[in-house]
């Protein structure tokens, strides 16, 4: 969910494979960019030491979460990626990881809800554009 207001996007997801330390999972988010020209966005949630507390920008559109601990199949993670803006791209969203256990390619994110500033609720399924 992308908060405008407070310039955060929480993820929350389930892997299905095992994910190790020094792998990643990478986020497309083509609407969104940094609001400063940092490139390490801070964490927060309920699980930001999985990813050592920090996200990396990577390119005009990813977001790549590096883990520092092990995810098991069925461990629920759910972090918020802060210091982001929305910059007028594609709403749709793609995720994938490079973990040895069963790498993923670009997949579509099923799930997108954006709040806005006036505190409104907005989601979308599949491949529709939300914000």
């Amino acid at each position: 969910m992308f908060d405008e207001a407070m310039s955060t996007l929480t993820l929350s997801f389930m892997p299905s494979m095992p994910i190790s330390p020094g792998e990643s999972i990478s986020i497309s988010a083509p609407s969104l960019s940094p609001s400063s020209s940092s490139s390490s966005l801070p964490l927060g949630g309920r699980d930001p030491s999985v990813f050592g507390s920090f996200a990396s920008w990577v390119s005009p559109s990813i977001i790549r979460l590096t883990l520092t601990a092990s995810l098991s199949p069925g461990d629920g993670v759910s972090i918020v990626i802060r210091g982001l803006r929305t910059s007028g791209g594609s709403g749709v969203f793609m995720i994938s990881s490079n973990a040895a256990g069963g790498p993923v390619p670009q997949t579509l994110v099923e799930s997108v809800c954006k709040v806005t500033s006036q505190g409104y609720t907005r989601c979308c399924r599949g491949s529709a554009s939300c914000l």
